[in-house]
């Protein structure tokens, strides 16, 4: 940083320096460097801690590096370690037999008890489609789809109940689902083109037939197609979609090419970190992880009371789309440089602007606002497509009238808090405060934050031009929520709304808020919130 580079002079030292270096994707790091300047941010941070756990062997909270964020400050801490100190350690996960029913994930028995109640609903389908432009060997591609679902058993995993508990059995691969049209002889091949991805991406899947992903290719001109993955949430996560570019590029140019791929082999499946799950996060190990929770959210209010635009549904709905959400370069900017100054991530800055928008917005003092979070802390589990996306609860409270720099330091501590318990499952927290389950709304909250900051992966393939399209299921999980992504011309993303609860109009204005509470707190993050939030 500003003190110039200074190199590392320990084992401990040049390790950190490694790893940091590595994560951050820069050339060198020294002893003065702040992790969060250089680029890191939550989840970074996160998979620093499991490096520093398998190859140092020493646990170390999230919060420490918040608080000391230098090469130096980190190094000195693990100095200071006795074999008692910091978290308790993870047992590490282990490869089980196949030849027999094998347990759910949290995360899995959650999606398919959803299933069960609403067995037609696409609400988890994950559509993610590309353009793909120039000369394409369908073969090549249609193998390469095979050999991924070969390679990864998340996505051809059978549910069903035995002996009145819900288990996962791997299957084999089969033949990979997939449809090829050649659509150029329709009156017009984009829209029909278009009219087929939509019509797929709602379509819902059987969880109780694998495989649970499926692909189409349409051709739109001899050297155009669109291209449509969909694949259900119970397989796949946000980001197991990085892991499918990066392995469906590599299996098709080595197809194309006819070689072999190269891929490291995968030491464990996420059915192994299924059993670890179940085995590890139960009895007195998991109360003891989920009094965090208890604590953390007592007297938390478990509804935002939003005004709607008509009335709420007797039952839970999830008709809904997206507007989208730009906040512009100089507005990004000027939000970095409070972050640097406040020592908080830009996801804490505008989790506590939302809140207040959202406050506002209810007449409410406090809000509680959920998250997804990664929760992949072992190295093993980062290659792997599965469902490991861990949902928190985060309290934005503006009782008392803090102003927003005040406000931005009880968000940090509460993100903190819940990084550092982030491997409790959410249905577990739930159920733990025996917060009676509404009919027609989430519990616990019912909007939603994402900062997108999974490894962005591009979809590569030689000798074609592939673009991302967003493809919408017409569906939206949660009443809000708002999901952002920092891109060369800033933050940028969109807001999802539940169509049966709001209108479009409700949105841009809820868009507008957010712009308008940032331009303020911006300009002055002393100011009091009282009078901008009308809370009472």
């Amino acid at each position: 940083d500003t003190q110039g580079y200074v190199p590392p002079s320990t084992p401990t030292e040049a390790t950190l320096c490694r790893l940091w270096a590595s994560l951050l994707d820069v050339e060198r790091v020294g002893l003065n460097d702040n992790f969060f300047h250089l680029g890191g941010h939550s989840l970074l941070a996160t998979q620093l801690v499991s490096r520093i756990r398998s190859e140092l062997g020493a646990e170390v909270a999230l919060r420490v590096l918040f608080s000391g964020p230098t090469v130096a400050d980190l190094a000195r801490h693990l100095g200071t370690l006795n074999q008692d100190d910091g978290p308790r350690a993870m047992p590490p996960v282990v490869r089980v037999p196949r030849d027999r029913a094998l347990p759910l994930s949290y995360a899995q028995e959650r999606l398919y008890r959803f299933f069960l109640r609403a067995p037609t609903s696409s609400a988890y389908n994950i559509p993610y489609g590309h353009r793909l432009r120039g000369p394409l060997d369908v073969e090549a591609l249609r193998g390469a789809l095979q050999s991924l679902l070969e390679r990864h058993e998340s996505m051809r995993v059978r549910f069903s109940e035995e002996d009145g508990q819900l288990v996962q059995r791997v299957v084999p691969a089969g033949d990979f689902p997939w449809r090829f049209e050649d659509l150029r002889e329709q009156p017009d091949a984009e829209e029909a083109a278009w009219r087929y991805v939509h019509a797929d991406a709602a379509t819902p899947f059987d969880l109780k037939k694998a495989p649970l992903v499926r692909a189409s290719l349409l051709r739109v001109k001899s050297d155009e197609h669109l291209f449509l993955i969909c694949v259900h949430h119970i397989a796949a996560d946000g980001w197991s979609l990085g892991v499918i570019a990066r392995e469906l590029g590599a299996l098709y140019t080595a197809l194309a090419h006819g070689r072999a791929a190269g891929l490291a082999p995968l030491a464990v499946q996420y059915p192994d970190y299924a059993a670890w799950q179940r085995t590890w996060l139960t009895g007195p190990e998991l109360e003891r992880r989920l009094a965090y929770w208890k604590q953390s959210l007592a007297g938390a209010p478990t509804e935002l009371r939003l005004p709607t635009d008509r009335p709420r549904p007797p039952e839970r709905t999830f008709n809904g789309i997206r507007r989208p959400v730009q906040l512009g370069r100089v507005r990004s900017d000027a939000l970095h440089a409070l972050c640097r100054r406040e020592n908080v991530t830009p996801f804490m800055a505008l989790l506590a602007a939302f809140g207040v928008v959202l406050a506002r917005r209810s007449g409410q003092e406090e809000v509680v606002i959920g998250s997804p979070i990664a929760n992949r802390l072992l190295p093993e589990l980062e290659p792997l497509i599965g469902m490991f996306v861990n949902g928190l609860c985060l309290r934005v409270n503006l009782r008392g009238a803090p102003g927003f720099r005040a406000l931005l330091q009880r968000v940090r501590e509460e993100t903190l808090g819940a990084y550092a318990h982030q491997e409790v499952p959410l249905d577990q927290v739930v159920a733990s405060l025996g917060v009676e389950l509404p009919t027609n709304r989430s519990p616990l909250f019912q909007a939603m934050f994402v900062l997108q900051n999974t490894p962005e992966v591009p979809f590569e393939l030689p000798g074609l031009d592939v673009t991302r399209v967003m493809v919408s299921r017409g569906n939206a999980t949660y009443e809000l929520a708002l999901s952002l992504t920092e891109m060369a011309e800033g933050f940028t993303g969109a807001l999802e709304f539940n169509t049966d609860l709001f209108d479009a109009s409700t949105a841009e204005g809820i868009h507008t808020d957010l712009l308008g509470i940032l331009d303020t707190v911006l300009a002055d993050p002393d100011g009091p919130l009282r009078g901008r939030t009308g809370t009472p």
